[in-house]
């Protein structure tokens, strides 16, 4: 067989041979038509992942922000079973990777298995944060969840600092990043090196600034019986007063 003839073995409808180049143009418009229907496929399939989460992520704050959670086994099966089914669906999305990771975290201690698996449970989130922080280095939410879980598994403070560094310069001031933050430089202030001190302080400042994260980081200051140093970083008068209050009220008598 010619070359020519090699070339020219495509027909059309008629029978009469078509040209390479129309059988080049039929084939990147087919390629195209396939490509716009996978991009409409997937676009469709995030939104419907999007949406699912959102009603999920809502939830599991709920519970997960809640100082003594309650939750039946029922509803956290279930959810973990959709976020698990969304993970595995979507694995780049890290938004089911961090639920996920959260929802370990209250199993680890709510339910009737709390106690028997909280290591593995325990395991399992940081697994989960980790394969978000693998694929997105920077994902300020998956860093702050670290810092809270490290601080909770009493990793010691020089192994932590690291990452609560890095937290501090990625989303410090972002609300729900700083109810894990906050609480955690609260506990570890005494040790915490002068650069780390100062770095916390427009996070500290952005909390008692707002009402929700005022209570959560004063709640923090009274369990570690800690309010003088940061009235350096109070917004206003009011609060420093209150703060100078409240170590009157619950440190000074014991310092006596």
């Amino acid at each position: 067989m010619s070359r020519n003839a090699f070339h020219y073995e495509s027909t059309n409808e008629a029978g009469h041979l078509r040209p390479p180049s129309m059988i080049s143009a039929f084939s990147r418009r087919y390629l195209l038509c396939a490509l716009v229907l996978c991009t409409l496929g997937l676009t469709s399939l995030i939104g419907v992942v999007s949406f699912n989460v959102r009603a999920l992520q809502t939830e599991v704050d709920a519970i997960f922000f809640t100082p003594h959670p309650e939750a039946s086994s029922q509803s956290l099966n279930s959810m973990q079973a959709q976020l698990e089914t969304l993970s595995t669906v979507l694995p780049d999305y890290a938004q089911p990777r961090l639920l996920l990771a959260k929802l370990y975290l209250i199993r680890a201690k709510v339910g009737m298995d709390a106690n028997s698996a909280r290591p593995d449970f325990l395991s399992a989130a940081r697994h989960q944060l980790e394969q978000i922080r693998m694929r997105q280095p920077a994902h300020y939410p998956a860093i702050g969840l670290t810092v809270w879980l490290e601080a909770q598994l009493g990793l010691p403070l020089d192994e932590r600092l690291p990452t609560l560094r890095l937290a501090l310069y990625n989303g410090g001031l972002e609300k729900t990043n700083q109810w894990l933050l906050g609480p955690v430089v609260v506990a570890d202030w005494q040790h915490l090196p002068d650069d780390l001190r100062a770095l916390s302080g427009p996070m500290i400042k952005s909390m008692l600034s707002e009402q929700e994260s005022r209570y959560r980081l004063i709640e923090a200051m009274y369990n570690h019986q800690r309010f003088l140093p940061f009235t350096q970083f109070s917004p206003n008068r009011d609060t420093s007063y209150l703060l100078r209050t409240l170590h009157a009220i619950y440190v000074s008598p014991k310092i006596r």
